[in-house]
């Protein structure tokens, strides 16, 4: 267990890391509406990256991504950018977290509280259902269901759908945003 939390540890201070880069790129080419009139459809990838960098770290539920998304790519573009990077960032912690418990032995699971271990977390309510809760709900989702052996095409469809009503609906928040100044 302490190779696990000692790998687990390294994985989340270069995520950090490598989140802080990101943010420093963007920063340094003059910021995300620079980057649109920069690089055009090729700024779109670009905000896909930086959505999956932040979301990687513990910020990505902080940083309002998909907001700024929607303000500065437009409803439909945004929510395609905010969808794309928030199920990669699911699957990633997922790979991840997946990596991390590689190692775990299962006894050592069952020590959790008998009601966290009650959770129904393959089932398609907790998958798109736990998504949408505040801050948490995309990196619980995703190592509670590496910790359960949820098979890794099943994941990523749950994602894929849970992600979308979000994307939808902070997207539709910026673009609005927008057109009110």
């Amino acid at each position: 267990m302490l190779r696990a939390s000692a790998r687990g540890l390294a994985i989340g201070l270069a995520a950090l890391l490598f989140g802080a880069l990101v943010w420093h790129a963007v920063d340094a080419l003059g910021g995300p509406f620079a980057i649109r009139k920069r690089f055009g459809a090729y700024g779109l990838a670009a905000s896909v990256l930086v959505h999956w960098s932040v979301n990687l770290t513990p910020l990505g539920g902080v940083v309002p991504m998909a907001v700024a998304n929607g303000a500065i790519w437009g409803f439909w573009p945004g929510a395609l950018v905010s969808w794309s990077a928030w199920v990669a960032s699911s699957f990633s912690q997922y790979l991840i977290a997946r990596l991390v418990f590689s190692d775990v032995d299962a006894s050592e699971l069952e020590r959790l509280p008998k009601r966290l271990l009650a959770l129904p977390i393959a089932h398609p309510g907790f998958q798109i259902g736990a998504r949408w809760l505040p801050w948490i709900g995309q990196s619980l989702v995703s190592v509670a269901s590496a910790a359960a052996c949820v098979p890794a095409g099943r994941f990523l469809a749950y994602a894929a759908v849970g992600q979308a009503g979000p994307a939808l609906a902070m997207s539709a928040l910026g673009s609005g945003l927008v057109r009110l100044w």
